[in-house]
């Protein structure tokens, strides 16, 4: 049986030359060619392919943004991007949505019909250097949010929460507190007020300790 295809590229040279690479001969079917990504969708939905291969870049709509609108349909199709470049941001998306593989346009034209065999089989086929970064990245950004994580729980547990009372002043006094400095409590002094250990009284000019 036949692997039917969706093609969907904004440049009529490069859809004529994939339908030239996925001929008959080779086992495939081209059920659509799209020069667009509402095409693309359309085609995507009626057709149900086997393989729906997209540009990432197309006016309008591009591959990521098909592959959005269809995340909802679950249709049981496997996808391929082609692209010119792609970053590590959009190779994540692209995996995130379901993407089999990531064909870029400067690789030999053989390489986008053994990737559509593969992905079809169920193995990723994806541009290694921008996978290699997404990956880094993303395993970063897991190890620092798991570390973090982590931190957080053992400040918890050394430095519970405390909330401190609140001293509630009358609207009189609340003036000549504001005026008034207010003595730091003196961490030598015991408990009672006692000052046997050489803490000057309150207001005294000293500033050893105790006083504002």
């Amino acid at each position: 049986m036949a692997i039917r295809l969706v093609l969907a590229d904004d440049h009529p040279l490069i859809l004529v030359a994939l339908a030239h690479l996925f001929c008959p001969a080779e086992g495939f079917e081209v059920v659509a060619a799209c020069t667009g990504g509402v095409e693309a969708l359309k085609a995507a939905r009626q057709h149900r392919p086997d393989v729906l291969i997209l540009d990432l870049e197309m006016p309008g709509k591009g591959g990521l943004d098909v592959l959005r609108e269809l995340a909802g349909d679950k249709l049981p199709m496997r996808t391929v991007l082609l692209a010119t470049a792609i970053g590590e941001k959009e190779m994540l998306e692209a995996v995130g949505l379901g993407v089999g593989g990531v064909v870029l346009k400067e690789m030999p034209a053989s390489s986008i019909v053994l990737c559509v065999r593969k992905v079809l089989a169920g193995e990723p086929w994806l541009e290694m250097r921008s996978a290699s970064r997404a990956l880094g990245k993303l395993m970063q950004r897991e190890r620092g949010a798991r570390e973090a994580a982590g931190v957080l729980t053992i400040l918890v547990r050394i430095h519970p929460m405390r909330v401190a009372p609140v001293r509630v002043l009358p609207v009189r006094a609340y003036g000549a507190a504001r005026r008034r400095p207010l003595a730091r409590p003196c961490p030598l002094r015991p408990p009672g007020g006692s000052r046997r250990h050489g803490c000057p009284a309150r207001g005294s000019s000293s500033r050893t300790c105790g006083s504002a």
